[in-house]
């Protein structure tokens, strides 16, 4: 096992052990997706790219390049690499010219954006999400997704 896999499973060890054990989702019953989450036992997942905030995924890079030169950038590649041949390599490539190698790589991320889905949900099920469905004249209704059966 590679430390980036060992990294995902502590990401999601993480994530399972803090989370509540019930996140909520609210839905209009009036939009026929919506009712797919009862009827048909389906979740939506967005594509990155549509949702409506554009910080919501699509984080603009900021290159301090004094950063990038110190010890702790290398500790960091370091710690990420799988050698320490790896990591002087990676240092030296971004060195080179970093504004383009942190182009190239957000470019990268953002093309792997259309291969994912985004799900939103809210610790609690009397967020105020759910006045504003109700306030639209529609009917709303919240579902608890138990985390523990995924």
């Amino acid at each position: 096992m590679n430390i980036n896999e060992q990294s995902s499973i502590s990401v999601q060890n993480a994530f399972f052990n803090s989370a509540p054990s019930i996140l909520y989702k609210y839905r209009d019953w009036n939009n026929c997706y919506h009712k797919r989450t009862v009827e048909q036992n389906k979740l939506w997942f967005s594509s990155p790219n549509g949702l409506n905030d554009p910080y919501d995924c699509q984080l603009p890079i900021f290159i301090d390049e004094e950063e990038i030169k110190s010890d702790s950038f290398f500790k960091f590649l370091l710690n990420s690499a799988e050698s320490l041949e790896a990591a002087q390599g990676k240092w030296s490539e971004i060195l080179e010219n970093p504004q383009e190698f942190f182009t190239q790589r957000e470019h990268e991320l953002l093309n792997m954006y259309l291969d994912f889905g985004v799900l939103s949900l809210c610790e609690r099920s009397d967020n105020f999400c759910f006045g504003l469905i109700t306030q639209m004249d529609t009917k709303g209704f919240v579902l608890g997704l138990i985390l523990n059966n995924w």
